[in-house]
Order: structure tokens, then sequence, then C-alpha cells
């Protein structure tokens, strides 16, 4: 009788306590909240900014660390000729300013990569150097010098290429835009800018300042004309500074001869930030 008690006996297993299934699921637990703790944490990877060589290398040059420079050289059936490319690897890099000095750059190296043909057999070289300027925090100029000389040209050659672009209004500039709607800097400016462009002109270097009149450095369709239409020009800090002519010519006039700096405040009546009449 003892032993049937004892098979029709159902053994219960007493209910864990809470304070027990706490310390039982706590491992697992704690593993959870560790890796939800370990990936809240991980650090954000950023994208590494463009290398100076990015570009570089698309011109089909080597990036020289030290001099900062991109150079390439090119080589024909009787020539060679080394290009070297100094240039703003923020502003290349960046999305308002970046496609635009990319395009230039492109431009410029493929124009000194395929020199005329001469029958001659010498080397040439071409150097494209680059300023910045500010004018407010996100107001940027940059300011291109070229000099060059390749095969099959009579003389070497230099000239100037400028941009300057609102990097806040996520935009390149146009002279005009500087000034109220409706004015035509080539025509506004002359008479309000001849006293610096006059300054300029009597600093001009050797004897070539007595040459020439104020009015060669006037807007004109006259030959002759060495204002380049005011294409190239720059802001710095307060000033406005144009750079005529933009090319040299073979009477050895030098890009950028005459480069007046005019104040912005001189200018006040007709600028775009000004008192425009409405």
């Amino acid at each position: 009788m003892r032993q049937s008690d004892e098979r029709n006996t159902t053994i219960v297993s007493p209910i864990p306590s809470s304070n027990f299934r706490r310390k039982l699921l706590s491992p697992a637990l704690a593993l959870v909240l560790l890796g939800a703790s370990c990936h809240a944490s991980l650090p954000q990877v950023s994208a590494a900014p463009p290398s100076p060589t990015d570009f570089c290398a698309e011109l089909h040059g080597e990036w020289d660390t030290a001099k900062s420079t991109c150079g390439l050289t090119v080589r024909g059936d009787r020539t060679t000729t080394k290009i070297t490319e100094q240039y703003p690897v923020d502003l290349v890099d960046d999305p308002v300013s970046g496609p635009v000095l990319k395009a230039y750059l492109r431009g410029i190296t493929d124009k000194f990569s395929h020199p005329a043909t001469s029958p001659l057999v010498h080397d040439g070289s071409a150097n494209i150097y680059s300023t910045t300027y500010t004018h407010a925090p996100r107001t940027t100029s940059v300011v291109f010098r070229e000099n060059w000389f390749l095969p099959g040209a009579p003389h070497p050659s230099e000239g100037i290429t400028t941009f300057t672009f609102d990097l806040d209004q996520g935009k390149q500039l146009s002279l005009a835009d500087l000034f109220c709607p409706g004015v035509d800097p080539l025509k506004a400016l002359p008479p309000l800018i001849r006293p610096y462009v006059q300054q300029a002109l009597d600093a001009a270097p050797g004897a070539l300042a007595p040459m020439f009149t104020i009015e060669r450095f006037e807007p004109s369709d006259q030959p002759g004309s060495l204002a380049s239409d005011y294409r190239a020009w720059a802001l710095d800090g307060d000033d406005l500074v144009l750079y005529m002519p933009v090319e040299g010519s073979t009477g050895g006039i030098p890009a950028g001869l005459v480069s007046p700096r005019v104040p912005l405040s001189s200018l006040h009546e007709i600028l775009r930030d000004g008192s425009c009449s409405a």
C-alpha cells in the first residue's frame, strides 16, 4: 500500500520566487542591454575629406605635397610640356565652387596639353597659381595667374582668370550681381573709379605708365582698350579689385598691369547692398 501511494503521488516542483526569476534572467538581459549600449555608443564615422590627390589624379598629374601643386608632363613627337597647377583644394572640393573651378582647371589643362605643332624641338611649360581673397565670411574670390611658353608659340604669354562665390547663397557672382538692378557696371564704374585707376597707373612698373592714358583702361569698343570689360575682378576685404588687361600682349604689357583697389564705400550709391532706390 505504501508502494502504491508512492507511485500515485505526483511531485510538483515549487514555483520559483520572483527573486529567483530575476537572478535567472539577469545574465541574458544584461547581455541584451550590453549589446544595445555598445551599439549606441559606437562613434559615428564620417566620410574622409577628399584628398588633394583625387582631382590631380583626374588630371593625370602627380600631387607634390611639399609644394601643394599638381604637376604633369605632356610629351609630343618632338616636344615636352610641363604643367604645374596650384589651386585651393578646399574650394575645389566645395559643392558650390567646386564644379566651376574644376571645369576651369580641366579646360586649361586640356589647352596646355595640346600645344600647336612646331617644327622645332624644344620644351614648353605652363604654370597656374591661385590666390584666395575673402570679402565676408562666406564670400570668396579666387584669382588665377597663368603664364606659359608652349612649343610653337612666338613668345611667353600670361593671363588672369577670376571667380567669386557667395557660398551662403550657393552661387557664383558676376560683377553685375554687386550692383543695383539695372546698373551696367561697364557704364557706371568708369567715372566713379577713375581716381583709383589713375593711382594704379601711376604705380605701374618701369616706363610703362607714361605710355598710356587712363581712357585706355575704360571699357570701349574701340581698338586698343585694355580694360578687358572688367572681366577679371575680386573682392578683397572692403575693396573691389580690377585686373587690367586680362591677357599679356605682344607689346610687353603684362596681364594685370593696372589693378586698382576701389573701396566699396565709394560705390555705395550703386551697390546692391547700399542705397538702391526702390
